[in-house]
């Protein structure tokens, strides 16, 4: 495993705690916790980019349908990321199309 600068933990920190905060919305940081099955103080700790177990984040994005990679992600990678399977997709449906017209004609 590559080692993580300080800078880099830093940052990754601040996306979780800028996504849990969009997710958490208006909801108070315990009935949040609650839904995810983990403590206020968890909350707390994420939110003011403390030092938290992954389990936690594996909690929260199972609590409100997320991947819990899209925790990690800024905004604009979640865009990226969104349109790099979107294209994905279309190849698909375009190589499944062809594969289904190819068998079409041989009957």
């Amino acid at each position: 495993m590559p080692h993580r600068t300080k800078a880099e933990l830093d940052r990754y920190r601040r996306v979780i705690s800028d996504n849990v905060r969009k997710i958490r919305g208006g909801m108070k940081q315990g009935d949040f916790a609650k839904r995810a099955g983990i403590s206020t103080s968890t909350v707390h700790r994420i939110e003011s980019c403390k030092n938290f177990q992954a389990d936690s984040l594996l909690r929260i994005a199972i609590a409100f349908g997320i991947f819990p990679y899209e925790l990690c992600l800024t905004e604009e990678e979640r865009k990226n990321v969104h349109l790099r399977t979107d294209v994905l997709v279309e190849s698909f449906k375009e190589i499944i199309k062809n594969e289904i017209l190819a068998e079409l004609k041989k009957s």
